[in-house]
């Protein structure tokens, strides 16, 4: 049998994905890592061009509802078309999805707008978090929600709802969805 599928996009920093990863590797997950060393690399992976499991993971710092990205040359900063980070308007115009659920772990990308950019472009959940969650809160959420989903085969909103009662702190991860 065949377990639930998890798509890992690493935008920025990369020690919060690899700790994702190892541990619902664990709970039965086939996972797919995406690094993303220049802008155009996120582009790629959310543009619709090739197919993406169910669950999407965006390990990331954010601020101010934009998902930081980290710092290139400028030679090849040159030829990219966003630069330093990815915001609503930007996802508006690359972004093609189909029904995912999509977590993005940065701070302050939990912000109505860039849920709306994400569900707008074919998202049917997204979830992150409105403030900044201390130390590895992101991961532990993340770890939490999909055991639920994964292990006790929840479905997402319920997921949601566990893992928010499993530490009071998680109350920062907001849920946005079409369903």
């Amino acid at each position: 049998m065949v377990g639930p599928c998890l798509d890992i996009i690493v935008a920025s920093g990369d020690l919060e994905a690899y700790a994702i990863r190892a541990v619902v590797e664990c709970f039965g997950y086939l996972t797919r890592l995406y690094p993303v060393g220049k802008p155009s690399d996120l582009v790629g992976i959310l543009s619709g061009k090739q197919a993406l499991a169910e669950n999407i993971l965006i390990s990331c710092h954010g601020r101010n509802g934009r998902i930081l990205l980290d710092e290139i040359a400028p030679k090849i900063a040159a030829r990219e078309r966003y630069h330093n980070s990815i915001g609503a308007s930007e996802v508006r115009e690359f972004t093609e999805l189909n029904g995912q659920t999509v977590l993005c772990t940065g701070c302050d990308t939990g912000r109505r707008s860039l849920a709306q950019a994400f569900l707008s472009c074919g998202a049917g959940t997204f979830i992150a978090p409105s403030g900044c969650p201390l130390g590895s809160e992101a991961v532990m959420f993340a770890v939490e929600f999909y055991f639920c989903r994964g292990v006790r085969k929840l479905d997402e909103e319920r997921a949601w709802r566990d893992t928010m009662i499993f530490d009071s702190r998680f109350n920062l991860f907001k849920r946005f969805s079409t369903l």
